[in-house]
């Protein structure tokens, strides 16, 4: 599994359209395995992609994925029409670095559901 501050430097770096990022995110913050990872893409969207899909993710790790959500859109530069795929990056980025400051133990450990 892929530490979640290495996702979280890619996605900030602008390396995840080399590899399916949102499917190693999916994977690193359930705990799930890459095919399980892929089901859960298919039923509820990719959150690399899709901001509703990345507040998702956030409320089944247990965090508040609306206050992401609120916390991008209070950029300006996010608050407009063609920005969704920006928009569910930076949630994401969000998410990652929620995950990272508030996990005890391991950052990488999958969330305990």
């Amino acid at each position: 599994m892929i530490a979640l501050q290495t996702l979280r430097n890619a996605l900030l770096r602008g390396e995840h359209y080399a590899q399916d990022i949102g499917l190693a995110i999916v994977s690193a913050i359930l705990g799930l395995p890459q095919n399980d990872a892929e089901k859960w893409i298919n039923l509820y969207g990719n959150p690399r992609l899709d901001p509703v899909s990345a507040v998702f993710l956030a409320i089944c790790a247990s965090i508040d994925g609306g206050v992401l959500l609120n916390t991008s859109l209070n950029r300006e530069e996010l608050a407009v029409k063609n920005a969704r795929p920006k928009l569910a990056e930076d949630v994401l980025v969000l998410l990652l670095t929620s995950l990272i400051v508030f996990r005890s133990g391991n950052p990488d450990e999958a969330p305990v559901n």
